[in-house]
This record gives C-alpha cells, structure tokens and sequence, in this order.
C-alpha cells in the first residue's frame, strides 16, 4: 500500500506537479520508500519464511513464498538510508533531466548523475554478484531475475551482425516510403482513446495523460495510469507510444484480483513486461490488419500508416525507431552504462562517447544532446541494468505472437478480444508464479529464442 502511494506522487511528479515543487516531492518520495524498505526489511518476515513447510505448499503459494524470500535477502543488503538517498535523488535528477531537456543546458543535470552512480555503485556493492560478473548484474538482477552482462553480451552478438545488415538493406527503399501523418494533437488524442477502448482498457481502472517521456503505472490492480507524447507532423509517433504503454496497462489490469499485493499478482519480469508492450505496438499496431482497421474506422489512410510505421531508417531517437533498428539504440545504452558503472566513462565524455558511439553503430550524427544522451530519463530515475528489458521483450514478443492464431480477421473489425483472452490465459494470470523463460516455454514450447525473433524482422522486412 505504501508503494502505491509512491507511484500516486511520481505519477504527479511527471503529470501535474508545479516545477517548483521538485524538491519537496523528492523528499516524500523518499521518505516513502524508507518506509516501504522497513516493512519489506523487517526480521519478522524472515522468521515467517523460515516457519513455511515447502513440503505442504501448493505450487502458487510456493512461489510466493520463493520470490517474497529472494526480494528479502536483497532487501536486507541495502541500508533505509541509502533507499531513501537513492529516491531523493532521483527525484531530483528527474527534474533536473527535464530542465535539461527545455533548455539545453545540463550542468545541473550532469552533476546530479554523476551523483546517481556513484549511489548505484554503491547498491550494487551492497547487492554483491557472481566472481565471474560484473558490478552490472547486481542492479539488472532487479529488472530481470538472474540476468548477467555476459548473457546479454551472447544475446545482443546473436543479433547485431543480422540487424546491421537488415537496416542496411533497408534503409536503400526508406527515402521513397516517406509518408507525412500529420494530425492535430487533440485529434490524436481522441484516436488514442478510441483505439484504448477496443483494446479493452478500462477507463473505470485507469486514465491516460500527456508527459515529458510516455510510462505507465499502477497505483493498485483498479488504479492503471500511461501517458504518451504527441507531435502535430507525425501522429504515429504518440499513437504507437500510447499502444505502447495500453501493453502495460492491459497487463497490470489483467493480473489476478485475488493475488494483488503477492507476487503471482505483479509482472512476471520487466522483460516480460515490455513484451507485452512490444507485442500491442509491433506485432498489432504495425500490423496490416490494426492498419485497415484504422483505415475503414477512423479516416485515417491505412496504406500510409502501414508504409509510415514500417519505414526502417536509423534515426537518433530510441522511442521513435523501427524494428529493425531499435534494438541497436538498446545495445549502446547498454555499453555506456556499463562503462559508467566501471569507471571507464566519465559523465562530462558521455555527451561525445554517445556520439561516437551511435555513429558506429547506426550511423547517424547527433548534433544536440536533446536527441543524444538527454532523450531517456531511466539513468535519471536510477533505473541502470533496465534498458536490455527492451530487447528481452521484443524477443519474447514475437514468440507468443507467432503463437496467436489466425486473429487478422478480428483486428480488422476492431476486435481485439482474441489477442487479449490468449495473453490472458497464458501470461496475464500467472504473475511472477514462473519465471520470464519458463513462462515463455510454457507458452511457446521454447525459452527465449534468438532466432525466432530475427526470423521474424526478416521475414516481415526482407523484401521491402
């Protein structure tokens, strides 16, 4: 309860706080999660784990019991006054990036960074990892139980070669795909809206607003918030980010009523999460039939969205890129942090390592830190070892909807029931009972799978 509590005042924070309010907001938020860090710390609910009989637990109650246990010897680990650091400070830093982003200058935000690592390097010291790790895995074992930079090394060199040459292949078609979908914001909103309704997103439960970067939150299984970002010349942007954040909030409003507050009532994993948020904008809100649908419902030219939303071009915005390039943006976050976290990169060469860095990879210049290191505010919340959750999701993504039989014919009718009544029955009602692999095995009849993925970005965009 208290937790919700927290994310009612981020979710303000980001919505509606006055500017000036920063600092006090930093401090209750902070307040609040040392309080959370003592109720979930306290040497009472050890003693409660260690007086449950395995032996006599169905298969659910064991796995709440399991995860409660994992989540507590971490917690141990970490003092109420560094919690309490961390969340005043990220208060701040948020602010301060969103300052940063209106004005271009990033003084303030590059010192309060600078401060944020130095706070995640010591989480993370605290946590401990493996001999063979490194200081990374501490703080991504948060995001996705047991993941390690050396797995996500195999996984992203599984995929760089191929989607390099994809892009490359690609972007020779992009120039002559280049379709305009301008709209008025207010219109765009209402289409958001519409759309949120056929999904099945229930208003009763949840609210959609307007914020500097799209999330989404609960504040209980009956209180589901997102936002998106709008541009007049391009509505695909804010309309795909707000199917985006309607993935996430499709599933925290699909998790079982009777486990809210336990572990089988959360999210199996962050990856699993952003597939589901993957899944809604790629494989749906991409797809030709969401596409007609739009087309023959709303007015809006189906053709040129398709074209438009399937135009693959390396740009400099990780919220804005294609399938094929998108995870390219995830793998150069994911080497920059860790050099930060290291101590091979300062923040005042971040700025020109970014660069660098996004030339080799994608190819493209960036000329203003706006669309450089500025445009993701997850360093600012001190959310370090998250961003390869993209990818993970992706994976998992298309796996469980290659699994969806034969729905082309209701989404272009507007019905998006069987999509959502298979995620449901597969994903939704399960919560944290298995984990992010074993779930997707269990679904898919494989843990996550490379191959699939790519096969599936080929397939869709090899003879473009």
């Amino acid at each position: 309860m208290v937790g919700s509590c927290f994310s009612q005042l981020h979710w303000d924070l980001s919505v509606l706080m006055p500017r000036k309010g920063g600092r006090q907001r930093a401090k209750q938020m902070g307040l609040l999660s040392e309080i959370t860090h003592h109720k979930r710390s306290n040497p009472q609910i050890g003693d409660l784990i260690t007086a449950c009989d395995a032996r006599v637990l169905d298969a659910e109650l064991a796995a709440n019991v399991r995860k409660i246990e994992y989540e507590y010897k971490k917690l141990r680990k970490l003092s109420p006054q560094l919690v309490k650091t961390i969340a005043i400070k990220a208060g701040e830093a948020e602010q301060a990036w969103i300052a940063a982003r209106e004005s271009g200058n990033d003084d303030a935000y590059l010192r309060l960074l600078t401060e944020m690592i130095e706070l995640q390097r010591e989480k993370a010291a605290c946590l401990g990892w493996e001999t063979d790790g490194e200081m990374w895995d501490a703080l991504a074992d948060e995001y996705e139980p047991g993941c390690s930079a050396k797995w996500i090394e195999q996984v992203f060199g599984d995929m760089e070669k191929r989607l390099r040459e994809l892009l490359k292949n690609c972007e020779k078609q992009a120039a002559e795909d280049d379709y305009q979908l301008a709209m008025p914001i207010e219109e765009q909103k209402h289409l958001v809206r519409q759309i949120a309704d056929a999904m099945g997103f229930d208003f009763e439960r949840g609210r959609i607003d307007e914020s500097a970067h799209p999330f989404c939150t609960e504040m209980g299984r009956d209180d589901v918030r997102l936002t998106s970002r709008y541009e007049v010349d391009d509505c695909s942007c804010g309309i795909l980010g707000a199917i985006h954040e309607l993935g996430h909030a499709l599933y925290e409003q699909g998790l079982r009523e009777n486990a809210w507050g336990l572990p089988t009532g959360l999210a199996a994993s962050f990856g699993i999460h952003e597939a589901m948020a993957r899944l809604w904008e790629n494989m749906v809100g991409r797809g030709e039939a969401f596409c007609d649908w739009l087309n023959d419902a709303h007015g809006l030219s189906g053709q040129a969205w398709f074209r438009q939303v399937n135009r693959v071009q390396a740009g400099a915005i990780r919220v804005d890129a294609d399938e094929v390039s998108y995870n390219l943006h995830v793998m150069v976050r994911f080497d920059l942090e860790r050099q930060l976290l290291n101590g091979e990169l300062t923040m005042k060469d971040l700025p020109e390592a970014w660069r660098e860095m996004y030339w080799e990879k994608l190819g493209v210049e960036i000329t203003d830190d706006r669309e450089g290191y500025l445009q993701d505010i997850h360093w600012a919340c001190g959310g370090f070892g998250y961003f390869q959750c993209y990818t993970l999701g992706s994976i998992y993504a298309a796996q469980l909807y290659a699994k969806i039989r034969d729905a082309d014919d209701a989404v272009r009718c507007g019905d998006f029931e069987q999509i959502r009544a298979w995620l449901n029955e597969h994903v939704y009602q399960y919560g944290q009972q298995y984990k992010a692999d074993e779930l997707c095995e269990r679904a898919t009849g494989s843990g996550l799978d490379v191959r699939c993925y790519l096969d599936y970005l080929e397939g869709k965009f090899h003879s473009k």
